[in-house]
């Protein structure tokens, strides 16, 4: 009946526990790539990507596509191909040098879609779901993190997983067990602790996605056998007692010290890992340890009361042993102790040296397997065409543009790089980059002004900044202001009604501000600035 309580009241509380679906939390906080991303999620945002292919499609058709792509909601940017621009009039670094072969393989075009929005955010995943309905159509293949949630990816297979273990368990013991009633007894007693440990993950506040998915498996394969040990100590008894009350007695007392040692050991194993650097093994290690009390509690409370429940039947429904006498087995290991020994540690001794040249992998796209499913698929097929994205952020201190441009230039030269990219040689117009200090007289040229169009706006510039008259007393010829931050002051004033464009300035303004404003919400915080490359 307590039983029956708690396993109704872990149902419930399931819901209560918090999963993390982010790896890069466990890392130790002094390392760089936890600092480094610690300090982008604190001052900037990441906007959610997509890389597409849309196979049996001509350029032209893909160029359509991109371009509608490009005016729905939520859509930050879209790279794709432009036959009408070089290499050298693109505003984007990252196109810089690339080549027609980088976006189109045969009929397959590839199209990379930046979200205004995390992988997380409502906005991305609705921009993500416009993008599949229009390109319903088509054959694509979509390769992005937008909306991917590792936890229910995970659980899904660990459910299948799940399934298959338990089919595997229940044949085992059928064939290894001397009545059918026994089944039903270990099923039960591990059902009842896997989902007490379930329903009390809540109490660590927080478990990471791996914990949660792959607990009641590992928990299965090493908290099973305490039930066994229980049960055909009871059949051992059962034998000698006068009745099954005095058998259950005397099995759990017997049994008791044989499975409190054989958990401690598998407890000490789990312990060891939450010394762990990388803390996924201290969150892992918490959950398991847990699940092993739970499931030695089931056996020493829960299990006693079901052997009693389930006797007469375990005693109805005997069957022959199914398993064959191997008795052979033994004779021959007997004969071979001799050698067996030295076989043994040779075998040893090779194993030492070829572990040393095992291969590893580092990240799961790397591994394959033969079930792949749809996100992972999407994901080869891009990897296998238009090759593997390999994206590096760095992060510094922001204020001197000067040094990051040169940093960004000569990044962009080495041959291991792609591409480099930063607020700092993004360029504003063929020529000028965002974070240029531009005079009057280099904007108006610029922004195609007259050079008095570009005084009066430095003027206004210089009166809306506090403290700062001192250039319009001086002179403001030489006075430079960023190209960044003219052309939003530009904007600020068309908004409040100082400032009349014409229609084309207007939309070239407000098309300007858009990028710009997107570049500095993932590009630069109140105290550090970003470049990525790849």
């Amino acid at each position: 009946f307590l039983y029956a309580i708690a396993i109704i009241a872990s149902l419930i509380t399931q819901s209560w526990v918090k999963v993390c679906d982010d790896l890069t939390q466990y890392l130790p906080e002094t390392t760089e790539t936890r600092r480094g991303l610690t300090l982008m999620e604190d001052e900037m945002k990441t906007y959610g990507t997509a890389r597409i292919i849309v196979s049996h499609v001509t350029y032209e058709i893909a160029r359509d596509l991109a371009d509608q792509i490009e005016d729905l909601d939520n859509i930050s940017s879209v790279d794709f191909w432009d036959a009408d621009k070089t290499a050298d009039d693109t505003t984007l670094p990252s196109a810089a040098n690339k080549t027609y072969e980088d976006y189109m393989q045969g009929a397959d075009a590839l199209i990379t879609v930046t979200f205004r929005g995390e992988n997380d955010d409502q906005s991305a995943k609705d921009g993500l779901a416009a993008v599949k309905e229009l390109l319903a159509p088509y054959d694509t293949y979509i390769s992005t993190d937008v909306g991917y949630s590792k936890s229910e990816t995970l659980n899904e297979e660990m459910g299948i997983i799940l399934v298959v273990a338990a089919l595997v368990i229940v044949l085992v013991l059928l064939l290894t067990s001397r009545s059918y009633a026994e089944v039903p007894v270990l099923l039960l007693t591990f059902v009842a602790a896997a989902l007490l440990n379930k329903g009390t993950n809540f109490i660590f506040g927080e478990i990471s996605f791996v914990s949660d998915s792959v607990t009641v498996v590992l928990q299965l394969a090493l908290a099973i056998d305490y039930s066994i040990i229980l049960l055909h100590r009871f059949l051992e008894e059962r034998e000698h007692a006068p009745d099954d009350r005095t058998a259950c007695i005397i099995a759990v007392s017997a049994a008791i010290p044989s499975i409190s040692a054989s958990s401690l050991t598998t407890i000490s194993g789990l312990a060891a890992m939450m010394f762990m650097q990388f803390r996924i093994g201290f969150d892992l290690g918490l959950v398991l340890i847990k699940a092993i009390l739970l499931s030695m509690l089931a056996v020493f409370t829960l299990m006693p009361g079901l052997l009693m429940l389930f006797s007469k039947a375990m005693e109805r429904t005997r069957h022959k042993n199914f398993i064959p006498q191997i008795d052979r087995w033994g004779k021959l290991v007997y004969a071979l102790r001799h050698v067996g020994v030295p076989v043994f540690i040779v075998c040893v001794v090779g194993g030492f040296f070829l572990s040393n040249q095992c291969p590893y992998v580092y990240g799961d796209n790397a591994v394959m397997t033969v079930r792949r499913n749809e996100h992972q698929a999407a994901t080869d097929r891009v990897e296998k065409e238009f090759g593997t994205q390999n994206i590096m952020a760095l992060v510094v201190p922001k204020g001197d543009t000067a040094s990051e441009k040169a940093v960004l230039k000569e990044l962009s030269g080495l041959d291991e790089v792609d591409y480099a990219m930063g607020l700092s040689n993004v360029e504003a117009k063929p020529g000028y980059f965002l974070t240029d200090k531009l005079t009057p007289r280099q904007f108006s040229e610029m922004m195609g002004l007259s050079y008095e169009e570009a005084c009066i706006l430095y003027a206004a510039y210089t009166a809306d900044q506090e403290d700062n008259y001192g250039p319009i007393v001086g002179g403001i010829d030489s006075y430079t202001v960023s190209a960044m931050d003219m052309i939003l002051f530009i904007y600020q004033e068309k908004e409040k009604g100082y400032v009349t464009l014409d229609d084309e300035d207007e939309r070239e303004i407000n098309d300007a501000y858009t990028q710009i404003t997107d570049a500095q919400t993932q590009m630069l915080g109140p105290n550090y600035t970003r470049m990525v490359m790849n």
